[in-house]
């Protein structure tokens, strides 16, 4: 078994989330994500928000249900679209990753609570500040990779490449 306290990062999340149904769906294909849905939000008439998905972090994984958000660190990439003009761009040009708690698999989302901490990410993308999906000409999903930092020191680099950014392995 490894010694997740002895690693200088601990892998929690890793993949791509895209919308399916004709962009009405969320689906997260990758590790460390239970479920996913679209955030709801409080509004007249009570709706979802474009552009802001909860991800329910899989129980099973190093640093799991528990996440300190001091530790938590974050790359979050929006891939580029052909249908955007020019292609391979996206509009998106603002990103943000919040910690939360969820009770089971879905909604409410709240701030992190002792001693649960937590246990999903909500992200949110807008393009010019307006709430937009990573959809059609905005773009062809997000790569998302979150990892528990280094404890002992909080400025401790790690190195990531893609596709998908498969962690360096020096030999």
């Amino acid at each position: 078994m490894t010694d997740y306290a002895a690693a200088p990062s601990e892998p929690i999340v890793q993949g791509l989330l895209t919308l399916i149904n004709n962009g009405v769906t969320p689906f997260f294909s990758g590790k460390g994500v239970s479920a996913v849905f679209r955030t709801p939000v409080a509004a007249t008439p009570p709706g979802n928000a474009l552009g802001d998905f909860t991800l329910v972090l899989d129980a099973g994984l190093p640093g799991d249900v528990g996440l300190d958000p001091a530790f938590g660190r974050s790359l979050i990439e929006v891939r580029g679209s052909a249908l955007a003009v020019p292609a391979g761009s996206t509009s998106i040009d603002e990103k943000a990753i919040n910690y939360a708690t969820v009770v089971g698999a879905a909604p409410p989302v709240t701030p992190p609570t002792f001693p649960i901490g937590a246990n999903a990410i909500r992200i949110i993308l807008s393009a010019g500040g307006v709430p937009t999906d990573p959809f059609d000409a905005d773009g062809d999903g997000v790569e998302i990779v979150l990892w528990r930092g280094y404890a002992r020191d909080p400025n401790y680099q790690v190195q990531i490449i893609g596709p998908l950014y498969q962690p360096v392995q020096i030999l």
